[in-house]
């Protein structure tokens, strides 16, 4: 599995130029040859911003704006840009068999 960082998504990389960061997302969201899933860790300062670039709406806040990007939360993306399907995860039960 191929692990890399990407400054476009990181604070400050996103700050400077948002428009990079939206475009990589786009990227990995087109049809590829082989099967597969892009898992992305950011902050919370490019998430909802990219987010909403893609077109993804949150109705479980106040006029539907932001999407959340709580500390540990997840969100899950399919489909294509124009096309996506979300889902938001805010909070995960303790693993019961992990160690004390």
């Amino acid at each position: 599995m191929p692990l890399g960082q990407v400054p476009e998504l990181g604070e400050d990389g996103f700050g400077d130029d948002p428009q990079a960061g939206i475009d990589l997302v786009e990227s990995w969201l087109e049809p590829r040859p082989q099967p597969g899933v892009t898992v992305v860790c950011s902050q919370g300062g490019a998430i909802p911003s990219v987010l909403m670039a893609l077109g993804v709406r949150y109705p479980g806040t106040a006029g539907a704006l932001w999407p959340p990007s709580a500390k540990g939360s997840v969100w899950v993306l399919g489909g294509r840009p124009g096309a996506l399907l979300s889902d938001y995860y805010r909070d995960f039960p303790a693993d019961p068999d992990a160690p004390a």
